[in-house]
């Protein structure tokens, strides 16, 4: 008989985490509207119905609170938040990524409607659907590839459609052959060049005319990594989306920094040709968690035991960074101590790796320590980094860098060591389990 896993959080970390979720559910149930930063830009969707910064976030919260039969009000909340989405959907002008454009509306009807058991039999998002279709066939439309704003991203809504929809396919093999078309050929593999740096990174002078590749999984490679992995589990698709996978990931295997004694990551942000690397921060956005969530997804898509351990020492490799040099300096997900605590949960569950599971709970512990001299919604703050407050800390209710994401990591923490885990980290290509 296999023994059981010992939970995540127990004891006084335990009962910590289940007040939080309940003083998060409570905050977050006031009129959205009420919110400061809910109403900028208010044309464009952003701050008032998509996943990453809109009602979407607390929809996706309050449906797994409801599943889970945490919050008492929940299916109630949930079913409100996901009505004003859609009644304000049409009246917003928004891009096609998935987090912050129309797709994050589509994903989250989709995601929240079937896990509340109330998904129409005339389905919403057909014209969404057809949309992104026709937009794939379109040789005039030239997305990025990338997970936020990109293929990636698109690819990640297509698999939440299938196989519910007849237009998940083809928005898949409208994604492969953009990506097959603008994949570069690399000495090792395959990589998408990410442009013309502009501007100074990471404290570097680069040339405007000079091409670099973006290694960050929000906007960079990884996204695609992830993407292609979860494709290769789509019988339709699988045989081109494992050619294009294994390219990239040999390519990128390839650009882990040198190892070094006091060495602080094992992937940089970006690297450009005569350009020094130096390691990223430590996030799901960038740096090495999120650079090993991609891997490890890759990993198990092709049966691949080294390169899962490869995936794991990269994981590793963030996990031994102190608090003082990782960069985190609030709870969200995109690169707070929230999302840190998620994705080493997630690698540890997928893996039952030890170092994962401590990293976690020491993330977990990190996120449930309380901050009440600054803005803040059940005791977890934001750092605002939004041009028009940059450096301010702020009260955010929002599901990728506020209460909204910090609530539902909890929901998963808190879950039997045997279940399986919400599925609502889907768009953060966190999902390791199927």
């Amino acid at each position: 008989m296999a023994n059981t896993p010992p939970p995540l959080m127990d004891g006084p970390l335990r009962d910590q985490a289940i007040a939080r979720v309940h003083e998060i559910a409570e905050a977050l149930a006031r009129p959205y509207e009420e919110w400061t930063l809910s109403q900028r830009p208010g044309s464009t969707g952003l701050r008032s119905v998509s996943l990453a910064l809109g009602r979407g976030g607390p929809a996706v919260f309050y449906a797994w609170l409801a599943r889970n039969g945490l919050y008492d009000r929940a299916h109630e909340l949930a079913a409100r938040y996901i009505q004003e989405s859609m009644d304000l959907f049409g009246e917003q002008s928004m891009d096609a990524s998935l987090l912050c454009g129309f797709p994050s509306v589509a994903w989250t009807v989709e995601h929240v409607l079937r896990l509340l058991d109330q998904f129409p039999a005339d389905d919403p998002n057909e014209p969404v659907d057809e949309a992104i279709v026709a937009a794939l066939a379109d040789d005039s439309y030239v997305p990025a590839y990338d997970l936020i704003d990109g293929l990636a991203g698109l690819g990640v809504y297509a698999l939440e459609r299938y196989p519910h929809s007849r237009h998940a396919l083809p928005m898949m093999e409208g994604i492969l052959r953009r990506l097959e078309f603008t994949a570069c050929k690399q000495s090792i593999g395959v990589a998408w060049p990410s442009g013309q740096m502009t501007r100074t990174a990471q404290g570097k002078d680069v040339a405007a005319d000079e091409t670099y590749f973006n290694l960050g999984l929000s906007h960079g490679i990884p996204g695609v990594i992830g993407c292609l992995a979860r494709f290769q589990r789509v019988p339709e698709v699988r045989d081109r989306a494992a050619q294009l996978l294994g390219g990239a990931v040999e390519w990128f295997q390839e650009q882990r920094l040198p190892p070094e004694p006091d060495a602080q990551g094992a992937y940089p942000d970006f690297v450009a040709h005569d350009v020094e690397s130096e390691p990223a921060r430590l996030a799901w956005c960038y740096g090495d968690p999120g650079v090993a969530l991609a891997l490890f997804a890759a990993a198990r898509a092709r049966t691949d035991s080294r390169l899962e351990a490869f995936a794991l020492d990269v994981a590793h490799s963030g996990a031994r960074r102190p608090l003082a040099s990782s960069g985190v300096v609030d709870a969200g997900l995109c690169h707070g101590s929230a999302g840190l605590a998620h994705i080493f949960h997630r690698l540890y569950r997928a893996s039952g790796d030890e170092v994962c599971r401590q990293a976690s709970v020491q993330w977990l512990t990190h996120l449930l320590e309380r901050v009440e001299d600054r803005p803040n919604i059940a005791g977890m703050t934001t750092f605002c980094f939004e041009r028009e407050r940059d450096g301010e800390y702020i009260e955010d209710p929002a599901w990728l860098t506020g209460a909204a994401g910090a609530g539902l990591v909890l929901v998963s923490a808190l879950s039997e060591p045997n279940d399986k885990l919400p599925t609502w980290d889907r768009p953060l290509l966190a999902d390791l389990d199927g």
